[in-house]
């Protein structure tokens, strides 16, 4: 199972989203489902069920000790990545506790044993795979 970290798109928003990209984008690609739209905070990648149980803690305790103001981010780019060979849309700016966000994500996931993510964060919402 690959495991990741991220925020779901409100119904709403998801909608509009894959309106959009039906009206505006033509790709050789699988399109995402409408229910499976959502913010990519850190990709973990497979992990063994003790693991993800030592993970699942980590990330709760340091919720239960952390405060997360919510936002809006403006969806104002579009980009391809080849290697995994993904269509996106996200911001070309987001707050810094977005970022202090993944970047915690992604230590705790690299404690518990997953493969550390080199690639700098772009907050992004997969289109077409």
């Amino acid at each position: 199972m690959r495991l990741f970290f991220g925020l779901e798109a409100e119904p709403a928003t998801a909608l509009e989203i894959a309106g959009w990209r039906g009206r505006e984008m033509a790709c050789d690609g699988r399109p995402v489902p409408v229910a499976n739209l959502h913010i990519t905070l850190a990709f973990v990648g497979e992990l063994a069920q003790p693991a993800i149980e030592q993970l699942c803690l980590s990330v709760d305790d340091w919720h239960a000790d952390t405060s997360l103001p919510g936002g809006m981010l403006t969806l104002d780019q579009t980009g391809y990545w080849h290697k995994p060979g993904i269509l996106w849309v996200g911001p070309s700016r987001w707050p810094d506790q977005l970022d202090r966000l993944a970047a915690k994500l992604r230590s705790l996931s690299s404690a518990a044993g997953a493969r550390r993510d080199r690639n700098p964060f772009q907050p992004h919402i997969t289109l077409f795979r």
